[in-house]
């Protein structure tokens, strides 16, 4: 060995449970992934990433959303509503870079 090594890489991969072991694991996996991906989750997921709070992506507007969306719009100058208006939509979408309709 010539040096030591500086970074590691493990990629780890998990498809879930197997269908004919735990057939409610399975359907359980399946609606989360499907709330996920629904525009309202990676609305929060975005609020989260970006330090507007602590939100668990549920696509439900809650306290903890409320309270992040009127942070973010004091921050960009907006009437604070607390509402995922198209307004907010956008200037979410122009600040993230991420699709989130």
């Amino acid at each position: 060995m010539e040096g030591a090594v500086q970074n590691v890489f493990v990629e780890i991969g998990w498809q879930g449970p197997s269908v004919g072991k735990d057939t409610m694991g399975t359907y359980a996996a399946d609606v989360f992934s499907f709330i996920l991906r629904q525009s309202g989750s990676r609305f929060q997921r975005a609020l989260a990433d970006f330090g507007y709070g602590q939100i668990k992506p549920s696509g439900v507007v809650d306290a903890e959303t409320k309270s992040a969306i009127e942070k973010f719009e004091r921050e960009r100058k907006l009437p604070p509503t607390g509402q995922p208006s198209d307004r907010v939509m956008r200037e979410m979408t122009d600040m993230t870079g991420r699709q989130l309709d």
